[in-house]
């Protein structure tokens, strides 16, 4: 759980620094990010060696809590239950990931009978998120985010002072 903590924290600073823009500029559109004076084979790298980090210390933290490790230890159904993660939480957000882990994790955790059949499970919640929800399970929550940045006044205009 600190593990997990300071790493969240880590990832959301880095996203909302320097490097997280140029990443997101990089992913939205390449040549417009490097017209724009953005370094892509420079911020390419550095996204590599930090992603390299964070499986490298994910790897750790495995083997030290199973004692040991082997190419066996990771199945086809462990590949599965990693990219379903990204499908049903979605793509280019920390959130996305949390929220799809959770769901993948929680529900086979509490739902006894989903624990038999995880293949099938996870094939079907693939399917459907690829047929209703193709950005994840987070666009549900854009009501929510969209209703919390207006109570807080960060989201749209602000009145200003003898304005309507």
């Amino acid at each position: 759980l600190v593990f997990f903590l300071i790493t969240t924290l880590f990832l959301n600073y880095i996203v909302k620094s320097k490097f997280g823009r140029a990443w997101i500029a990089i992913r939205n559109n390449e040549p417009a990010a490097q017209a724009s004076g953005v370094n892509t084979f420079m911020y390419k790298t550095l996204a590599f060696t930090v992603s390299s980090f964070l499986g490298g210390l994910g790897g750790a933290l495995y083997a030290s809590f199973f004692s040991f490790i082997s190419p066996n230890s990771f199945t086809f159904t462990q590949s599965v239950f990693f990219l379903s993660i990204i499908a049903v939480g979605g793509r280019g957000t920390l959130w996305c990931a949390l929220i799809g882990s959770a769901a993948l994790v929680v529900i086979p955790e509490t739902w006894d009978f989903v624990a038999d059949f995880e293949m099938i499970f996870y094939g079907l919640l693939l399917i459907i998120c690829m047929m209703f929800l193709p950005k994840g399970l987070a666009t549900l929550l854009e009501p929510f985010k969209k209703l919390l940045m207006k109570i807080s006044g960060k989201g749209g205009a602000k009145l200003e002072k003898g304005g309507i």
